[in-house]
């Protein structure tokens, strides 16, 4: 399964880019101060000491605290099902779409996402990819493959035509499916599920041709896109919760990954996600390695990486050593020496390259 499938890229689905910016922000800021609601719940109570940490949580009402998680995740959630982070040319994509999860799987996958392409012969499209920290589970025409977290960037020329059905796994669900993910680094398994491929892969079969479809035809052909993919969906959850079944508390607890380590509002230090988690800096470094393979310092700096490709894409008069202070780099020097480490090019060669 080659490694540019980790898309996770765009929304898509003709909404405006001016639009989606005013979305993103909107969750940003909500993401943002709803975090600093539930870490200034008054003072904080200690609790038994699990794995060599004392636990302290918030000193705020249940009801109160159950509204703020919730709009923190509302807001997280948006923000990334729009957000194009990850993905360093948009411009390339082709048809690519994020869905949210239904309720029912939302503690396993922290996305869907499809993308379907139908390129002329003599046509090509490259897509480069700075992947999450995470594991996906992917379906496409051929075969099920479950690919590791990556520690650099990668890329992939699409022709002709084709689809694919991914879900970037929370780490309640990975236990299903592997016991040592650190094995899955910047690779991937074959899986050995057919009832899985064959659900999707009628799922996603087209009804008729797209490319002598005629005019008059082109709102049905969205709308059976659309019903495709939400079938794809549908049947993959359905899979995912037979497959994994009720995941152990300590699973579900692990889920605070996803939020510290990918979220709008990401950890910038161990020490701060060991704190966010309430675990101690060893703790979440045996969490890490179970549920992602990946040391929480390098999960932290491929984020980092993302917001800094991100906002050197969008903001062509971005001062760079501002950019490495807010996203807790020592100086402006580490910030190009990370970025070049990782996406081979320095960030002003980048700025140009994707204007």
């Amino acid at each position: 399964m080659p490694r540019w499938w980790i898309l996770r890229g765009r929304a898509h689905g003709g909404v405006p880019r001016c639009a989606l910016r005013s979305r993103v922000a909107d969750a940003r800021s909500g993401a943002a101060v709803s975090r600093r609601l539930l870490r200034a719940g008054a003072a904080t109570r200690r609790l038994p000491r699990v794995g060599g940490a004392t636990r302290r949580l918030p000193r705020v009402r249940a009801a109160n605290r159950c509204l703020l998680r919730v709009r923190v995740s509302d807001a997280y959630a948006g923000c990334m099902l729009e957000s194009s982070r990850g993905v360093l040319y948009p411009s390339r994509l082709p048809s690519f779409h994020r869905l949210a999860p239904p309720p029912e799987v939302a503690h396993l996958v922290t996305w869907f996402w499809i993308p379907q392409w139908q390129l002329p012969p003599d046509e090509s499209s490259r897509q480069d990819i700075v992947a999450y920290p995470a594991l996906n589970l992917v379906v496409d025409p051929t075969q099920v493959t479950l690919a590791g977290a990556t520690t650099r960037a990668s890329h992939r020329e699409l022709r002709g035509h084709g689809w694919a059905v991914g879900a970037l796994l929370r780490p309640a669900a990975v236990a299903a499916f592997v016991d040592a993910p650190a094995g899955l680094v910047d690779t991937e398994l074959v899986m050995d599920a057919p009832d899985l491929h064959v659900a999707i892969a009628a799922a996603m079969v087209p009804e008729f041709d797209h490319d002598h479809a005629t005019t008059a035809a082109v709102s049905n052909l969205v709308a059976a896109d659309q019903a495709r993919r939400d079938h794809a969906v549908a049947k993959f959850s359905a899979w995912l919760l037979t497959r994994v079944g009720s995941p152990p508390a300590a699973d579900l607890h692990a889920n605070g990954l996803t939020e510290i380590f990918m979220g709008d509002d990401f950890a910038h230090s161990v020490a701060e996600a060991a704190e966010r988690l309430a675990v101690s800096s060893r703790t979440l470094q045996r969490i890490a390695h179970r549920y992602v393979g990946l040391p929480p310092a390098a999960m932290i700096r491929r984020r980092r990486l993302q917001e800094a490709a991100d906002r050197v894409r969008c903001d062509p008069t971005l001062d760079l050593a501002a950019l490495a202070n807010e996203l807790g780099y020592a100086d402006h020097a580490h910030l190009t020496r990370d970025f070049t480490l990782v996406l081979g090019m320095a960030p002003t060669t980048y700025r140009k390259s994707s204007r």
